[in-house]
């Protein structure tokens, strides 16, 4: 079926890399995400959005943790 399944490294071509778990080829469960700017997200996946708890990471180190629901911000932790 071609279809990532389990864990993977994914090159979008544009400079963006996902490393991290797949199923039915989305992202799902946990991975992070590297931005072509250098900003990364290292968190929870659920059917291709991010969704659960991650770590927003700006290129200077920086990080940010927040809580996001299919893809969308809910809250930033202090």
């Amino acid at each position: 079926d071609n279809m990532m399944h389990g864990f993977g490294v994914l090159n979008f071509g544009d400079g963006r890399v996902y490393e991290g778990n797949f199923i039915d080829d989305k992202k799902h469960g946990y991975g992070e995400l590297i931005m072509s700017d250098g900003k990364r997200y290292k968190g929870q996946w659920e059917k291709g959005k991010k969704h659960g708890i991650g770590l927003l990471i700006a290129e200077d180190g920086k990080s940010r943790k927040g809580q996001w629901r299919q893809g969308v911000l809910l809250k930033w932790f202090e």
